[in-house]
């Protein structure tokens, strides 16, 4: 099976690509290492996702998260937009993204459901609302095309108008999500909201009226990492924006960021980014 890394298409420096993309043959399985997004514009086509397929059309947006396997074996004159991107590094962008629940839907919820609970619902934006999504994918394919002196700036700021726009319109219902992995996302946003408190994962799993081991099992499936793990990188993140846009120091960073003391702080740090705070902090001001 043919596996694409996202510098196939983008540098290290700009993790990002934009296309505008017309597909007339099928496209075979395959998998890849970054996030795909995909707004459809005109034709048709059905798209295989694991072991599970459907018809798409105008107005359709999908997505497709590491690791799961998709193709096109069947396609009748297919336009699109298509953006490829590091998810990780979009949501350092802005911590406040996470915390809506259509983005939890959209990239987490929506994927592992329809790609391995066989869930079938879908986003589908009327005409008003693609014609707005199109006219901030056009700026932002332009800026990308020309790379005048600020283009990732801009591009950056389209973009995540752009996330923000889409999750809106892929608030979940409860009917339509089940219950437990409704409640599950539900704590993710207490995370996201509360990292500089002390949470603990019997706290998290009372939230979902599970217990601690059903809790993070279901979590390790959702999310591909454990409730404390995805506590850990929400405070990282938040760290990492602290460091960039501030001149407080490390330890009082490691403070408000919820992490005990300075010492753990730069081993969670190191260990997920494979560099010290201390480091990350001349490297992004160098």
């Amino acid at each position: 099976m043919l596996e694409y890394s996202l510098f196939a298409f983008a540098g290290i420096e700009f993790p990002f690509h934009i296309g505008e993309s017309r597909l007339s043959e099928p496209f075979p399985l395959h998998t890849h290492t970054f996030t795909e997004l995909s707004i459809l514009l005109d034709g048709s086509a059905i798209h295989q996702v694991e072991a599970h397929a459907y018809n798409m059309g105008r107005g359709e947006v999908f997505v497709i998260t590491p690791p799961f396997s998709h193709a096109i074996p069947e396609v009748n004159d297919l336009v699109y937009y298509n953006f490829i991107f590091d998810l990780d590094k979009l949501m350092q962008l802005d911590t406040e993204l996470r915390q809506l629940p259509g983005f939890q839907a959209l990239f987490i919820l929506e994927p592992f459901h329809r790609y391995r609970q066989n869930f079938t619902s879908r986003l589908l934006l009327d005409e008003t609302q693609l014609a707005f999504a199109v006219s901030l994918c056009r700026a932002m394919l332009e800026e990308y095309d020309a790379r005048r002196e600020g283009y990732r700036m801009v591009i950056k700021s389209y973009f995540l108008s752009f996330i923000t726009f889409i999750a809106r319109q892929l608030v979940p219902e409860r009917e339509s999500i089940s219950v437990k992995y409704f409640q599950i996302s539900e704590t993710v946003r207490f995370m996201e909201e509360h990292y500089k408190e002390r949470i603990t994962l019997s706290q998290l799993a009372h939230m979902s009226f599970l217990s601690e081991r059903h809790y993070a099992r279901l979590f390790q499936a959702v999310y591909g990492k454990s409730p404390i793990e995805h506590l850990i990188h929400c405070r990282l993140d938040r760290a990492c924006a602290l460091i960039r846009t501030t001149r407080l120091g490390l330890t009082e960073i490691a403070g408000l960021c919820g992490f005990g003391d300075k010492v753990s702080f730069s081993r969670q740090f190191r260990q997920r980014f494979g560099i010290t705070p201390g480091q990350f902090r001349k490297a992004d001001r160098s």
